[in-house]
């Protein structure tokens, strides 16, 4: 008998858990398949050699097969560097800010490897307590977790600091200067408005808490 009283619950993780699994998985659908898909095409063209031939526009590279993943993920890293580092935003303020400290050049990386296949790799990895912060937040908004003022402050002062710098670099830089930013403009928007997730959750919860005050006053 007790055991058909016994109901079994589907497990369901956190916003503040699936968000940063979500953002692992877009980073793996952006390079890692992509290296893997070119990896294999680069195998197919060896034909059992030890090195390969890759035509690149009008010069051939020759590629040795035990550095054919690298080089392949290397060149994923190249053309999709810009928009890892914009989904990643926060990963990537906080690691120039470390090269910055740490190596005296905002730009600083290995001499083996290329700055963007560095970013690519560090950037979403220091970019993950922020996709915990969001995921937080969006538990706030549907009242699965209670958030207290720490929550508010942070998510109002990243939420300025990224609106600021998207509007400085929308109205105080020209056309061609904005063009050759390193990441795109829109992902500080988007930064901005993701922080103001947890502020506005933190709100509601607040206007929530006085209401029921209210009702039994």
């Amino acid at each position: 008998m007790v055991g058909k009283n016994l109901s079994t619950k589907p497990l369901r993780l956190p916003y503040s858990i699936l968000v940063p699994i979500a953002s692992v998985i877009v980073w793996g659908v952006l390079i890692l398949i992509p290296a893997l898909i070119l990896f294999d095409r680069l195998h197919n063209l060896s034909r059992g050699g030890e090195s390969i031939q890759v035509p690149i526009g009008s010069f051939t590279a020759i590629v040795s097969q035990s550095h054919a993943f690298w080089w392949s993920f290397q060149m994923i890293a190249s053309l999709r560097a810009p928009l890892v580092d914009g989904i990643n935003l926060p990963g990537f303020v906080l690691h120039s800010l470390a090269s910055l400290l740490l190596f005296g050049s905002a730009q600083w990386y290995p001499a083996a490897t290329a700055p963007e296949t560095l970013r690519v790799i560090t950037t979403p990895i220091l970019c993950l307590p922020a996709w915990w912060f969001v995921g937080s937040g969006i538990e706030g908004f549907f009242g699965t977790r209670k958030l207290r003022w720490p929550a508010l402050i942070i998510g109002i002062v990243l939420c300025l600091f990224f609106l600021a710098l998207a509007l400085g670099f929308t109205l105080a830089e020209s056309p061609q200067e904005r063009a050759e930013t390193t990441v795109p403009i829109w992902s500080f928007f988007f930064w901005a408005a993701a922080f103001a997730i947890p502020v506005i959750a933190w709100c509601i919860q607040r206007k929530s808490r006085a209401e029921t005050v209210m009702a039994k006053i």
